[in-house]
């Protein structure tokens, strides 16, 4: 967030669509370092030839998305905005990184829990203070260069770290693999793929079919939703353990738990998502608040999706999600595809959004039906109840000034807000236990 400050308070609308698609290739690099992929194709039961099985998927599929990216490279930087040399600099940084994943695995497994934490941390810092450094004492080539040298320190920072920990490096293995561990790995691999390239197609299609410009303006509208979303997402990784072993009825106290974090979180942003804006990125922001609000109404249905992954893992429905997550992405792109073809502008992201994300009911449902129709029951007032607060000050926007009247306004409905999803909160819980 703090690097999303800066360059927008700092940088221009070009400088923000080259830079935060830098960010979004980044996180191809984060799915190819997440340990966990490990422990959930494996069920949490570690084995040598189950564990060289699934790293010798990630060292294929890594080996595979670098040389695609080598031969793509130009038409990936022309649609991103960004130098080819910072391309070049993903794909050698993404052939380091099946090490990493393995040696962090293993550090999970005796507990280092935490010291994983750190070291991805350290990984982002690094990249995000030498791209800090360069929007605001570089320009140009000097930029990209800057770009490409962030990502390859990020990679090999991560690398020497997690060696340091784990103290051995891993070894494959080419004959005799356990299939089953195998191929369940890479069809969870696909579906964090398709999750990554799904987060590319805004950019990549709005970039070719308006501008620039409205590249940055979606950017910053999905990097700003994201945040709302991290204290979920983290809680989720953090509880993952449990989750795994836990019976239906703990899976739904944690849903609830989740969704009225989520919820609470969200409208209160919402109601004052303009001031923030005003304050936190500046005022040249401040016309494209009704995008962000937008945004955030279409996930409202989001907590849905944050433990279904491991539910449906854990109870052999991979399948499920894997098929869910090639009709959302589709879905998603066509649609996009199509309201810009329309003429509806940024807007065209926000539709394609929408009808994408009610997937994740139709997801939760095929999942667990009995857990998914006790929260949807339980929760629906609270999630009308959101909607409303992010419509209000999308009405009172239409304002010319943000005047005294106005903030009073949204200071009590913030209040009844809180209260409401308090009591529906708590009351929905109790009646769970």
């Amino acid at each position: 967030m703090g690097f999303s400050i800066v360059l927008a308070r700092y940088g221009t609308f070009h400088q923000f669509a080259t830079f935060s698609n830098a960010v979004i290739s980044m996180n191809l690099l984060n799915i190819m370092i997440d340990p966990s992929i490990y422990g959930i194709a494996m069920k949490h039961e570690y084995n040598s030839i189950q564990f060289k099985s699934i790293f010798l998927m990630h060292i294929m599929v890594s080996a595979l998305l670098a040389v695609l990216l080598f031969f793509s490279a130009l038409f990936v930087s022309k649609a991103l905005f960004v130098d080819v040399l910072v391309i070049y600099s993903i794909a050698l940084s993404i052939l380091m990184l099946p090490w990493q994943a393995a040696m962090q695995f293993k550090s999970e497994k005796i507990g280092s829990f935490w010291g994983n934490v750190i070291t991805e941390t350290g990984q982002i810092a690094v990249f995000y203070l030498i791209s800090i450094f360069s929007i605001i004492y570089l320009d140009g080539v000097d930029q990209s260069y800057a770009l490409s040298f962030a990502f390859i320190l990020r990679s090999c920072l991560g690398l020497a770290i997690a060696y340091y920990r784990s103290g051995e490096i891993p070894r494959t293995v080419f004959f005799g693999i356990n299939r089953e561990s195998y191929f369940n790995s890479l069809a969870i691999f696909v579906v964090n793929l398709m999750g990554f390239s799904n987060s590319l197609a805004a950019p990549l299609i709005i970039g070719a079919n308006l501008s620039q410009k409205s590249v940055a303006i979606v950017n910053w509208s999905v990097s700003n939703a994201q945040y709302v979303q991290q204290p979920i997402l983290i809680l989720n990784r953090y509880l993952f353990p449990k989750l795994s072993k836990s019976t239906n009825d703990n899976f739904s106290k944690v849903y609830l738990c989740l969704i009225g974090l989520y919820v609470g979180i969200l409208g209160v942003f919402a109601l004052f998502s303009k001031e923030f804006i005003s304050i936190v990125f500046g005022v040249k922001w401040l016309p494209y608040a009704n995008i962000l609000l937008l945004l955030l109404l279409t996930t409202v249905l989001v907590p849905l999706s944050v433990p279904t992954g491991v539910i449906a893992n854990i109870s052999g429905k991979s399948k499920i999600i894997f098929s869910i997550s090639i009709i959302r992405i589709g879905l998603f792109w066509t649609s996009l595809v199509i309201f810009v073809k329309l003429d509806l502008g940024i807007i065209s992201f926000i539709f394609a959004q929408a009808i994408a994300e009610l997937l994740h009911i139709v997801t939760f449902f095929l999942v667990n039906k009995q857990t998914a129709l006790k929260i949807l029951q339980r929760y629906a007032l609270i999630i009308f109840c959101t909607s409303w607060i992010i419509i209000l000050p999308l009405y009172l926007y239409s304002q010319v000034e943000s005047n005294i009247a106005i903030i009073l306004i949204k200071s009590l409905a913030a209040v009844l807000y809180v209260f409401l999803v308090s009591v529906m909160s708590i009351s929905s819980l109790k009646r769970s236990i």
